[in-house]
């Protein structure tokens, strides 16, 4: 779910030929719409059934069980991209200035370099996967 893989194998056949409806595999449980109405609806109703007349809560009731696991996933992954921009990269990057002195290896800079490099992937993906999985559900 998280890479998408599952779409590959529709990317390569619509790449040779026209896709059609039936040519489509069923979607993945974690992205079907369906059970997710469900879920919503009877939540929903149980909501109703607890709160007093016109007191029915969307918010509490219904939106934060539904998408409270996907909301801490995509939260826990935007902490990681923000520590990564805030701590991990002025530290990776003070430390690869700090290695063109002459007295430092030549490997000890292209090592910072490459650290620095790891970390800015890092913290775009964990940022763009973050924002998908806590706004996608």
């Amino acid at each position: 779910r998280l890479w998408l893989g599952w779409c590959a194998a529709i990317a390569y056949r619509g790449w040779s030929k026209p896709l059609h409806e039936e040519d489509l595999p069923s979607a993945p449980s974690g992205v079907r719409s369906d059970p997710l109405h469900r879920v919503a609806v009877e939540l929903w109703e149980a909501e109703l059934a607890r709160a007093e007349p016109g007191k029915a809560q969307v918010l509490s009731g219904v939106l934060y069980p539904l998408a409270r696991r996907s909301f801490y996933q995509g939260g826990a992954l935007l902490v990681v991209s923000g520590l990564c921009n805030s701590v991990a990269r002025p530290l990776l990057l003070k430390s690869a200035v700090e290695s063109i002195s002459p007295d430092e290896p030549l490997w000890r800079g292209f090592a910072f370099a490459g650290g620095l490099g790891a970390c800015l992937l890092l913290e775009q993906w964990s940022k763009t996967q973050g924002l998908h999985i806590a706004g996608d559900e």
